[in-house]
């Protein structure tokens, strides 16, 4: 199939390693870098088709499609089946040389239709879908339904602890089926975060010719909470002490996720200091382990005019060492 070479782009053989793969592009990006070659444009065209091609030649899954089709199967929407179909056709079909310029043509009959193409081209364009030039071919035999994409709104402390959530949706038992309601408990993994997907197998579209369904694909969106804030696997969480705490010290009671644990305070702490709670933060998805809790401690001034209080304040004002703005210039 016509293209970009990308094995000759990098100097590389068709059966080259990974690492060797790896190895000429970080050679071919030190001498092509737009940054080594300000200006030049060849340079830089140089440069787009390497990256280009360790993209695809370091992936796998992209080498083996690049491989077996070429750059064409690399195209969004490319059917790697439909390509092979039209192989195995191509084999059975006669040249039909036109005459006077004109183009070849190859005739194929799907479903007892007789449908005409106008070349390769116009046949593989179909492969990603039909278009104006000519028919489009239609798969035989169970097709898998298609996916389904929802979205689901969960509280903060569901995201973090899990839970089941029922949901109600409509589906079809098979096209062109009256919808039916169904009721769906929705298994939520403790630690989900805003935007992680969860996939129900089986229950998105119905499938074709006896094929199964396709499966509901939902995207998690998480209410945010009054108290707590979440940064990966950490929490933060805010929290207000007197006057006297702060310079005594104290020991006070913290919300968690997991019930109210006991914080110890030292004495003069200043507000703004982070304490942290090991273990009481956000389950991580993957390991399980919870992640850690912050505290931020925020001294709070009483909200009063009492004289005694304004007095109290000023007594304080006497230890403070120096003019506390000294060290804030412009």
């Amino acid at each position: 199939m016509p293209g970009k070479d990308f094995y000759a782009a990098l100097g590389v053989d068709k059966k080259a390693t990974t690492d060797q793969i790896k190895k000429a592009y970080r050679k071919l990006a030190r001498k092509y870098h737009p940054d080594v070659n300000p200006g030049d444009a060849q340079a830089e065209e140089k440069f787009k088709l390497i990256s280009e091609a360790h993209d695809v030649l370091s992936d796998p899954e992209k080498r083996k499609t690049y491989d077996e089709f070429g750059e064409e199967g690399l195209r969004a929407g490319f059917d790697p089946e439909q390509a092979r179909q039209y192989a195995r056709w191509q084999q059975f079909a006669g040249s039909g040389t036109g005459t006077g310029g004109r183009s070849h043509f190859r005739d194929f009959s799907f479903d007892g239709q007789s449908v005409r193409y106008s070349g390769f081209e116009d046949l593989f364009s179909n492969l990603f879908g039909g278009g104006p030039r000519g028919a489009r071919f239609e798969t035989r035999g169970p097709t898998k339904g298609q996916d389904v994409e929802s979205s689901l709104e969960v509280d903060f402390v569901t995201a973090v602890r899990g839970g089941t959530t029922r949901i109600s949706m409509q589906s079809q038992t098979g096209p062109g089926s009256a919808p039916r309601t169904e009721t769906i408990d929705v298994n939520i993994p403790a630690g989900v975060a805003e935007g992680s997907k969860i996939r129900l197998a089986g229950k998105g579209g119905p499938g074709v010719d006896g094929g199964p369904p396709g499966d509901l694909i939902i995207e998690i969106r998480v209410k945010p909470h009054p108290v707590f804030k979440r940064e990966g696997d950490s929490l933060k969480l805010e929290i207000p002490v007197t006057v006297s705490e702060a310079m005594k010290g104290a020991t006070i009671s913290v919300p968690t996720l997991t019930g109210p644990v006991n914080l110890k305070v030292p004495p003069g702490t200043a507000s703004g200091k982070v304490l942290r709670l090991r273990g009481k933060g956000v389950p991580n998805l993957k390991t399980k382990s919870p992640g850690d809790m912050y505290v931020t401690i925020r001294v709070q001034i009483p909200a009063t005019h009492d004289p005694e209080a304004i007095r109290a304040a000023e007594i304080i004002d006497g230890f403070y060492q120096g003019d506390l703005r000294r060290d804030i210039r412009l």
